[in-house]
């Protein structure tokens, strides 16, 4: 969750509940839980019967500013499998303020395990923090036209022509 979100972890907790998992959000946030120091919160977790998805972004809201030319300011994201993430006690130059990272509770002895369902239920109570409007729905197509199935021994308009007629008719 970064800095900027962390004013929506109230949001995060009720619709943890609404969802029915919040006893896994309170099990994430009992593990290995550190804070960026851009006043972001990292929970690591490791999943216990299936693969690592990749890096996610579960939640954004739009960003207006000129000088981002994407428009959208990340509020929660994973650095899953291919992706790195700095942990405590990184400190000094890692990051641009020079503030470290600060351990919250834990250690890499209490990163929680989860299953790939488990994982899946906190993505989408994170993704409860999304902020973007909804994509315009796409344009609409041209009707397209559909082929003739043919069966063998069919002959097209085309060969027909062609088979009737020289370049001399």
């Amino acid at each position: 969750v970064e800095g900027r979100a962390r004013d929506l972890l109230p949001k995060l907790r009720d619709h943890a509940q609404q969802l029915g998992v919040l006893h896994l959000l309170e099990r994430l946030a009992r593990g290995f839980t550190e804070e960026s120091p851009s006043g972001g919160l990292h929970f690591l977790l490791r999943v216990v019967d299936g693969p690592a998805k990749g890096s996610t972004k579960l939640a954004a809201r739009p960003d207006p500013t000129p000088s981002n030319p994407k428009n959208v300011l990340v509020l929660a994201e994973t650095k899953g499998a291919g992706g790195i993430t700095v942990v405590f006690p990184s400190a000094g130059r890692t990051h641009k303020s020079g503030r470290p990272y600060r351990l919250l509770r834990g250690g890499p002895e209490t990163i929680a395990g989860f299953t790939v369902a488990e994982r899946d239920a906190l993505y989408r109570a994170f993704a409860a923090l999304d902020e973007m409007p909804p994509e315009p729905p796409p344009a609409p197509r041209p009707p397209q036209l559909h082929a003739v199935e043919r069966r063998p021994g069919d002959v097209s308009p085309a060969d027909d022509f062609s088979q009737r007629t020289s370049w001399d008719d």
